[in-house]
């Protein structure tokens, strides 16, 4: 069964509008699957609004930008959407990068936030110095499952 989503005009031309009118319109459908892991919109926009929230406790503000350094998953969408409730901007760092070229990407967006999978902080540690090895305490550093770092970030709330 095949269901139509109107997007209003406003809400049509941002991420952020998105997944506010999906969460609303169709809050118990799926947004993501990722092996057992299944997220509906509704679920999807309560963990965004956790991070949009944390990231504002830690100075992001419009334009700012957010880097994410993980493999691909329901993760990524969770600060993609998070981010764009507050008007920042997603950094998408490549995780097969060489350190000195994810360092590039880092300090190029000048992101006050940087989140990466403790999988990749071997590779932070080889980052030659520079913007982001010096915000070593603005780092989210996922250990095991997202959602429990994020409630752990964003104050378990």
């Amino acid at each position: 069964m095949s269901t139509t989503v109107v997007v209003t005009e406003r809400e049509r031309y941002t991420v952020a509008g998105i997944i506010r009118h999906l969460a609303r319109e169709q809050p118990d459908h799926e947004m993501s699957v990722l092996g057992e892991e299944r997220r509906t919109w509704a679920e999807a926009f309560d963990v965004a609004c956790r991070v949009a929230h944390a990231a504002a406790r830690e100075g992001v503000t419009v334009g700012d930008r957010i880097a994410f350094l993980d493999r691909n998953g329901i993760a990524y969408f969770d600060v993609l959407f998070g981010g764009s409730l507050i008007g920042a901007v997603n950094v998408a760092v490549n995780w097969r990068l060489a350190p000195a070229e994810m360092a590039a990407i880092i300090d190029d967006s000048q992101a006050p936030v940087v989140i990466i999978h403790t999988d990749y902080l071997a590779a932070l540690a080889d980052m030659p110095r520079g913007h982001r090895r010096d915000a070593t305490d603005r780092l989210l550093r996922p250990t095991g499952g997202f959602l429990r770092d994020v409630d752990r970030w964003c104050g378990d709330r």
